[in-house]
């Protein structure tokens, strides 16, 4: 029934926000008004996974006895996402490894290894390699309400050049291209002021290599 289709799609629309909440992106596209004609985004590898965790949720909520086979299909389906989404750090030399002697030329005097800060493991921070050129969005909306943005600034470490910025209805648009960075982490910061005088500063990460 359309009830039951109605029921089904805010249920996809929970567990894929349930998923973003735990770090497993999977590209899924939220609109402000669902459809169930709506293209999902999900990378095709992962959608018979996301179906059967789907049927595992719909079988609870139409009265349906969750059997040991959709358990185990559950249990798959989530180490299946566990694995597609996961992204590992590298492991930095401890403050205790010497450099060694090749490495004190034109440096200054520094016996060990000096571990660096690096980018958060999210799937918030964007990836770019040396030289890209993209595109990106950050939206206020959610935080802005039945306000407008009136002014707006933005920071952002010595690695990126920020470019073509611009503000409407409450989303940023801006080009970032990725010069250098000596330890991958570099970020974009966002001050946003409203026409009550709230503020909102929002930092956006990225992974330079």
């Amino acid at each position: 029934t359309p009830a039951e289709v109605a029921l089904a799609l805010d249920v996809l629309e929970d567990m894929m926000g349930s998923f973003e909440a735990g770090n497993i992106s999977l590209g899924y596209n939220f609109t402000e008004s669902p459809d169930t004609a709506d293209e999902s985004g999900i990378d095709y590898t992962q959608i018979g996974p996301v179906k059967n965790l789907l049927a595992c949720e719909l079988a609870v909520h139409f009265g349906k006895e969750l059997t040991p086979t959709l358990a185990l299909m559950q249990g798959a389906g989530m180490s299946s996402l566990y694995a597609f989404t996961a992204q590992t750090r590298q492991v930095q030399p401890p403050r205790r490894m010497p450099r060694g002697s090749g490495n004190m030329r034109l440096q200054r005097v520094s016996n060990f290894m000096v571990p660096v800060v690096q980018p958060p493991i999210s799937y918030q921070t964007n990836y770019m390699a040396i030289g890209d050129i993209n595109d990106f969005s950050q939206s206020f909306v959610d935080w802005l309400g039945s306000e407008s943005v009136t002014t707006y600034t933005y920071t952002n470490t010595s690695g990126l050049l920020v470019s073509n910025n611009t503000e409407l209805n409450g989303v940023i648009s801006y080009r970032v291209e990725c010069l250098h960075s000596a330890a991958n982490f570099e970020t974009v910061t966002f001050t946003v002021t409203t026409d009550t005088g709230r503020i909102n500063n929002v930092t956006v990460n990225f992974n330079c290599s």
